[in-house]
This record gives structure tokens, sequence and C-alpha cells, in this order.
């Protein structure tokens, strides 16, 4: 097989080279139609999970999600593996390892013949492509974590299942396909007491960093900012009101802490963060963007992320009315149930569409 790399030179050669190259940006050359359907007649579907980064290595929002979908999969049908490509702030120093029972092979080699290849963003979706010509009987399924970053590649990846984490996102790319949105672990967020905090998760301009210290400069209550995972965090120790928390994976820590939630983020395309903190009642004042009022629909206080005035009217009210915090953080609770009843709904619908791709 020929690709194009992302220089737009052609080049050949063996498939650890060519995946390589695809993950970076090249593009496969001259895709043939795939054959036919995986034959697995008496045995386990073979899963083949195709990402850039995983677990513990690699933990956003997005792969969260497409950990949840695989997880869905019923053992006793389905026996899944990753190919990850190595991708997360830390080197990986080893070439196979396993998370949460799950196998996970660290480079460009599959470590088997996939009956079902299940990819997401662009460097997964390059290179399934080209494990798709390689194995042209395997089904394959590709998740829209958005609808801006890379999207021609994972059209052009022409999966036989395109499930979205959103409506708004499925609206936007106009394909047939599912929507399951990111699943809601009840377990991994509900604290029994919140705390005092005025919370900020990722102090990065994109969330509204910039809402966060100007709040924090105009009032008395206390700001907790914690440090994410991705994107250049905004870090300020100058101010005796703000408490600046390490990044953790337990999210309780978090919440434990936390009375209100900020989210004035410029761009959603969900907003897990905001389901997570309805989880334990905390409400959640946000910008309007189309994934956030997805989201929390009436849960949600929306404000434009610009308007400083009307953040610190909202968020004074919240803090000293009782009864009207109580309203509110009552309708987060309710979001929260609602979300967790949608994604088990979304599941099954997504495990049916997955047995009639292979079966």
């Amino acid at each position: 097989m020929e690709i194009y790399t992302s220089s737009g030179t052609r080049m050949g050669g063996p498939g650890p080279l060519i995946r390589r190259f695809l993950a970076h940006g090249g593009r496969v050359a001259e895709p043939k139609p795939r054959t036919g359907k995986p034959n697995v007649s008496g045995r386990r579907v073979r899963v083949l999970a195709v990402v850039h980064g995983w677990f513990p290595y690699l933990a956003a929002g997005s792969e969260r999600m497409l950990q949840h979908m695989l997880s869905a999969l019923p053992e006793n049908e389905f026996e899944i593996e990753v190919l990850s490509f190595g991708a997360g702030p830390d080197v990986i120093y080893v070439d196979e390892y396993e998370y949460d029972g799950v196998r996970v092979t660290v480079g460009f080699d599959p470590p088997f013949e996939p009956d079902l290849i299940v990819t997401h963003h662009g460097p997964g979706a390059r290179v399934s492509h080209q494990l798709a010509q390689e194995f042209p009987d395997a089904a394959t399924i590709v998740v829209f974590h958005n609808e801006r970053y890379d999207i021609p590649d994972i059209v052009g990846f022409n999966a036989d299942l395109n499930v979205y984490n959103t409506h708004w996102v499925k609206d936007a790319i106009q394909l047939p396909g599912i929507v399951v949105h990111p699943p809601l672990e009840f377990d991994r967020h509900y604290v029994d007491k919140t705390g005092p905090c005025v919370t900020l998760v990722n102090l990065q301009d994109n969330k509204g960093v910039g809402t966060f210290y100007r709040l924090a400069e105009r009032m008395d209550a206390v700001f907790l900012g914690v440090i994410g995972t991705h994107g250049e965090q905004e870090v300020r120790r100058d101010l005796d009101n703000v408490l600046i928390q390490k990044t953790t994976q337990d999210m309780r820590d978090v919440w434990a802490r936390s009375r209100v939630v900020l989210m004035p983020s410029q761009y959603e395309s969900y907003g897990m963060v905001a389901a997570e903190a309805c989880v334990s009642g905390i409400p959640v004042i946000a910008h309007p963007t189309p994934g956030l009022t997805e989201c929390l629909g009436l849960a949600g206080i929306f404000i434009d992320r610009n308007d400083i005035d009307k953040y610190e009217q909202a968020l004074r009210l919240l803090l000293t009315d009782e009864n009207h915090y109580q309203e509110r953080s009552d309708l987060a609770r309710l979001r929260a149930r609602e979300l967790a009843c949608q994604s088990q709904q979304e599941l099954s619908v997504f495990v049916d569409n997955v047995r009639e791709l292979v079966r």
C-alpha cells in the first residue's frame, strides 16, 4: 500500500512504518473498497480499538467515552484489545501493558487480525483506514467527538457505523449514525458533602480562565482552579482567595471542595465536567455553547463568557441565597439522573448496532 505523507510525498513501505506516517498526518493514496464481512461463527468477535493514546497515560474525556463504549460490549461475545500509538504527556517505555483488564499494545503493529476496528480522532482514523485495507473483512466504527478537528480524515475513513457524542455534532457532520453521549459514572463523581469553592477545571483560555480570575479579583469567595491535562495552563499565585489544585484522576477530590462550577468555555463539544458536577448537585454557570446547552439542559445557568457583571450577579445569588441555591442544586441532581438513564439506553442501542455489523 502507498500513502501520501503530510508533506505530499507519495511513498510505500512496511505496514508499521506506513501507519506511523499516517498517524502524523499522512493519508491513504488509493483506497480500495472493502469486500466482505467478518466470519466469527463459533467464537468471540475480535475487537481492536485503534487510538493515539490510552489510559493511564492519556485520560481525556474522549478516551473515557470510548472506554465506556468498549466496556458495554458483552465479554462473552467480544474479545477487546487496544492498539495505542503511545501519545500522552509522558514517554511510554513499554511495548505492552494491561489496563482495566484490557491488553494494550503500544506501537503501530496490530496484535491480531481484527473482526472489528473501532477508532476516534484523526490519527486513529487515518491508521484505521490503512488497517481496513489490510483486513478488508473487518467491520469498522468511528466516533466523532466534535465537528472541527480532522473531520475530512475521519469522514474519509468511511466507517460502517458513525457514532456521535451529541446530536448537535451529528447535525453538523450530516452523515448517518447514532448518538452516544459521553456516559456519566455516578460512583466516580458522587460525594456526600460538597465544599465552599467556586471551581474552574482546566486553567486555559478556551475554558474561561480569564473570566475565572476576573471574578476572583472582584469577590471575597474562595476560588479553586484545577490544573488540566491539556492546553497551556495559566496559574496565578498572586490572589489570596484562589487555591490551585493539581491534576487528579479522582474528581471526587474536586467536588468535595466545590459549591459552584464555572464553565465559561469558548468551545465545548459536550462538557463532561458539567455533567459530573451535577451528580453531587453542584450548580453550573456556563457559556451557552451547543455542547453545554445539550449537556445541561434546564439545569444550566447560561451567561455569555464575556459578561463578567452577569457572572458575578449569578454567582453572588448562588452563594448568598440558600433557597435559590437549593433549587439549582436539585435541578442539577435531576439532570444527572436523566443523563445516567440516557447513557444506559444509548449504550444498549450501540451494542445492538455492533452485533448487526458482525453477525
